[in-house]
């Protein structure tokens, strides 16, 4: 795990206003290795697996992204965002520059294929879809990057989804 010098420690806890000035050994460890653990509650969701990185980024994945009637990924990383944390997550709320253009893009052709999603696709059509494969593209790149990824699971008992599974195929692997 990459630790973070005692400055860049003491800079971020500054900025999210957990530094006082007499804790600087403990900054460091607490900041330099995220330190997740299965079963720590985000946003009332419980982690289910961790993949360890080596560095200060973070990114969530699960089965459910959610909206306003229930919790899903979205709230994990709102709320890690809150707090601080560089957290990504596949979604065109979280990513900027060439990856929100990317996924602009993809999202656009899924609606034109599934008819603004009143067409059901099968999870063969899914897997042909860009969206699809621009979410393998990043599952990879996080993976390769060194992000700490906390998987949430499937909380709201969704059942299978071909995304959710290459996601942990590609990471967990």
């Amino acid at each position: 795990k990459a630790g973070l010098s005692d400055e860049v420690a003491e800079n971020f806890c500054k900025k999210v206003g957990v530094y006082s000035g007499n804790e600087k050994n403990a900054i460091t460890s607490k900041y330099s290795n995220l330190k997740f653990n299965v079963g720590d509650k985000i946003a009332g969701i419980s982690i289910q697996r961790i993949r360890e990185g080596n560095g200060t980024k973070i990114a969530i994945i699960g089965r459910t992204m959610g909206n306003e009637k229930i919790k899903g990924v979205k709230d994990v990383y709102r709320e890690l965002k809150q707090k601080g944390f560089d957290v990504e997550i596949f979604d065109e709320e979280a990513l900027s520059g060439e990856w929100k253009e990317k996924i602009n893009s993809a999202l656009l052709d899924m609606n034109i294929k599934s008819n603004n999603g009143s067409i059901w696709l099968t999870n063969e059509e899914l897997m042909q879809l860009d969206i699809y494969k621009l979410n393998k593209e990043w599952a990879n790149m996080i993976k390769a990057n060194g992000y700490t990824i906390l998987d949430m699971g499937d909380f709201n008992n969704k059942g299978f989804s071909v995304f959710y599974a290459m996601e942990k195929s590609v990471i967990f692997k």
